[in-house]
């Protein structure tokens, strides 16, 4: 099973990205990524990454699950941290940027999902 762990539901992942979420996990769920307070501590990042690590693994069966994490880096950091120590694997999804330059000079930009890759 696949844990989509970001601020991107899967109701807007792409058909492709869903697709191949499916065929290499079998099953995708999503758990929210929380706001993050760009003022907030190391520390207060250390607990709050502890706190939402001890939810996930109370929810669901670590021997079957890989968690799809994306969102601030520096809770990124720490989770997939735990997640590691618990052998746990992480995953991300990579994308190709597409942008378009604008006739009043602003960018429109696309990004294109290619495929997971693990952070460890």
């Amino acid at each position: 099973m696949l844990i989509n762990f970001s601020n991107h539901p899967t109701s807007t992942w792409s058909k492709r990205q869903m697709e191949t979420a499916i065929a290499q996990f079998d099953e995708v769920v999503d758990f929210p990524f929380p706001q993050i307070d760009p003022e907030s501590s190391t520390e207060q990042i250390k607990i709050l990454a502890q706190q939402l690590f001890d939810e996930l693994i109370d929810s669901y069966d670590k021997e079957n699950i890989t968690i799809h994490l994306m969102g601030e880096l520096s809770i990124v950091y720490q989770l997939v941290n735990l997640f590691k120590k618990a052998d746990i694997p992480c995953v991300v999804s990579t994308t190709k940027r597409e942008v378009e330059e604008l006739p009043d000079g602003s960018i429109n930009s696309l990004f294109r999902f290619v495929k997971f890759r693990a952070y460890y």
